[in-house]
């Protein structure tokens, strides 16, 4: 649905429709308005406002603790960089001045968006902020007064021009005496300007989403490849999921729904509440992890590299240590574990000593990622049938209790068995059930 069509429209109950068939999140945006509308009524300053109440109209830096059923930045996240941020997260109060002086009511005047913008200004200066965050201030307007303002978040601003074939505006100049004129013409919001209840100006801003992402997919649609007509097609499961679209239509919100089916395909669930319960089961579980790529990190920090270390004879050293995201896919591979490990009735008990009596960084890593070890990777790898001469001898040169530990362990330990990792002679520091198969790694456990 283009948005010029939508704009060309002159009837509010068909605009109200078209808004509900094309915006998915229509509900959630007009719940936001109607909670933030009573909440601006009654006069409260930014900074005498609950952190949850703040964000409707800042936005939050993050999804992890909304209390809310829906994405406080559905009208655009605050700004990405970090000035941005601090005023959300504690510089808020220095914008009180702006948001006390926005009009309760009553169609806004030029001198009082001046003053506005002026008094915002003054606020992000005092704050610290080098840079006026067109974005922030047309979000903190647009949720006030929903029927005067709309957002200029992720660019929303061009696809509005271009329907309205507008010269494109950069600056609060700009805006207000450019673009909103144009759209206070418009006879679906011009009789309700002035009408802070009234909200229609501002949910258009779902409909600029929604071509977006119409676009995004039309591009996407042309880089597909053809397979081969003469190929037998095979079904596919991807493993990787992508959640694309411009701030605030939601990605984080969802993304606890999509790490839930990718971990329990089966799972289903009825309310938020069961939802999130889930996921905090399965992170608990360490079955979800997330990693976030932060422009500030190095490729030693996200992948590997040197660190400068102190070792016992308070000499430097510089091991190759693992980044966090290398750290996750050491851990997923790792794990062998797929569902929980379920113990069989004839289970035979093992036992084992992990990397001898002392501290170990090999044993609290096996501990770590559920593994049961042991070493001689010299033997090569006892479920190959390739294994070469050398690794054949090394093996024959071992002593009995040896060879017998190898065998039982990598040929003869069965999925159902309990596994007793012990400490000397009068110590148990770990029970486990053998959930996977063996396998053999040449560098070690911790090279994955």
């Amino acid at each position: 649905m283009e948005l010029k069509f939508i704009l060309e429209q002159r009837n509010r109950a068909e605009f109200q429709q078209l808004l509900e068939q094309n915006d998915r999140y229509y509900r959630h945006r007009l719940q936001m308005l109607e909670m933030a509308a009573s909440l601006f009524q009654t006069n409260k300053k930014l900074s005498q406002m609950t952190a949850p109440e703040r964000s409707l109209f800042l936005g939050q830096n993050s999804n992890k603790n909304n209390p809310y059923e829906f994405d406080v930045n559905l009208f655009g996240a605050p700004g990405g960089n970090g000035e941005v941020r601090s005023v959300i997260a504690s510089k808020y109060q220095f914008l009180d001045d702006f948001f006390a002086a926005i009009p309760r009511t009553g169609v806004v005047t030029t001198p009082q968006y001046e003053n506005l913008v002026s008094l915002f200004k003054q606020g992000i200066e005092a704050s610290g902020c080098s840079k006026f965050p067109l974005v922030l201030f047309t979000r903190i307007l647009t949720i006030t007064r929903p029927d005067t303002f709309v957002s200029s978040a992720a660019k929303a601003l061009e696809p509005i021009c271009k329907a309205l074939e507008v010269k494109q505006v950069k600056d609060t100049e700009s805006y207000w005496n450019r673009l909103l004129p144009e759209l206070h013409k418009n006879e679906l919001f011009s009789e309700s300007v002035g009408v802070p209840a009234s909200n229609y100006l501002a949910l258009l801003d779902g409909i600029v989403w929604v071509e977006s992402e119409n676009k995004i997919n039309e591009e996407t649609n042309k880089y597909v490849m053809k397979e081969p007509t003469n190929k037998l097609k095979q079904p596919c499961n991807s493993l990787n999921s992508i959640l694309y679209g411009p701030p605030g239509t939601g990605k984080t919100y969802h993304t606890i729904e999509a790490a839930v089916k990718a971990a329990e395909p089966s799972f289903s669930w009825h309310s938020r509440e069961e939802l999130k319960a889930e996921y905090d089961r399965l992170v608990s579980d360490k079955r979800i992890r997330f990693v976030t790529f932060h422009q500030s990190y190095g490729y030693e920090e996200f992948v590997e590299g040197l660190r400068a270390v102190s070792n016992q004879d308070n000499q430097i050293e510089y091991p190759i240590q693992s980044g966090i995201f290398k750290q996750i896919c050491q851990d997923a591979t790792a794990s062998a574990i797929n569902q929980p490990a379920t113990l069989k009735p004839s289970a035979k008990i093992w036992k084992l000593s992990i990397d001898g009596v002392k501290s170990s960084r090999v044993r609290d890593y096996c501990f770590e990622n559920n593994l049961a070890a042991i070493g001689w990777g010299d033997t090569g790898d006892m479920s190959s049938e390739e294994r070469s001469a050398e690794e054949q001898d090394y093996f024959e040169s071992l002593g009995a209790l040896a060879k017998s530990s190898i065998m039982e362990f990598s040929n003869r330990m069965a999925e159902g068995d309990i596994v007793v990792c012990v400490k000397g002679q009068w110590s148990i520091q770990a029970v486990g059930v053998v959930s996977g198969d063996y396998q053999f790694r040449e560098e070690g456990v911790e090279d994955v």
